[in-house]
């Protein structure tokens, strides 16, 4: 696989609109499970189990737990932009007939609409197995906090490596993606069959991909199409050469 670096910049888009129309194939999906089970994990410890989600119902359900309102919880000033874009019931998108509901469907996180979710679900830490093989627990303790930052800084690298190579090859394919780390992390592992509690399956990661809708900017609210989620400037990395 040749990438084409002239779009890198697009990679860091995350996708807010899809094209449901089309699918992602049973071989990319395939390719994509390898990529994530194949990347680097630190000693290659068992920090993570993977959901792949196509099922469309489920979908709508996770959704529910990814609503913008469970983690900003101070939203006026989104609500007042919304007022202003859509400032009475002959402005609103069709299907819509209230500020209620105008308000309701703002609130979903249409990055997770997308028609291929994985899940990366933390999974319970086995501490002698680690101890073994990373030698944590030994030098600071099971139970302190160090032990704690330190399990949990190789599980994030893991998986940042594994949604990175995840991502590049999606792109490859012609395919939009985002990332969803802002959701309700217990009842997601929950929802997905796993028993979640402090020590248990937490899910952590939601890698989102398909193709883009055609018709919209990137960061477009697929519904809302007056409204987009704005762009965070990229600061820039300096680098040293040595």
């Amino acid at each position: 696989m040749t990438l084409d670096l002239s779009q890198l910049s697009e990679w860091q888009h995350c996708q807010r609109n899809w094209d449901l129309s089309r699918t992602v194939s049973d071989e990319d999906v395939d390719n994509l499970v390898r990529i994530a089970t194949a990347m680097p994990i630190k000693q290659n410890n068992d920090y993570f189990d993977l959901v792949v989600i196509r099922d469309r119902s489920v979908i709508d359900q996770l959704v529910q737990l990814t609503s913008r309102g469970a983690y900003s919880p101070d939203d006026s000033d989104e609500l007042d932009m919304l007022t202003k874009a859509y400032p009475d019931p002959s402005s609103y998108p069709l299907g819509i007939e209230s500020p209620e509901q105008l308000e309701v469907v703002w609130q979903i996180n249409p990055q997770v609409l997308a028609p291929l979710l994985i899940v990366f679900v933390k999974k319970p830490v086995n501490v002698p197995e680690v101890d073994y093989r990373s030698g944590y627990a030994a030098l600071f303790g099971e139970n302190s906090d160090i032990f704690e930052k330190m399990v949990a800084q190789d599980m994030f690298t893991a998986i940042g490596i594994a949604a990175g190579a995840m991502i590049a090859y999606c792109r490859d394919r012609g395919m939009a993606t985002a990332m969803c780390t802002c959701h309700n992390h217990e009842a997601i592992a929950e929802l997905l069959g796993f028993q979640a509690d402090q020590k248990g399956h937490v899910s952590q990661l939601i890698f989102c991909t398909g193709y883009p809708d055609p018709k919209l900017k990137y960061n477009v609210h697929p519904i809302l199409d007056k409204l987009d989620f704005g762009t965070l400037e990229r600061p820039k990395i300096n680098v040293t050469y040595l």
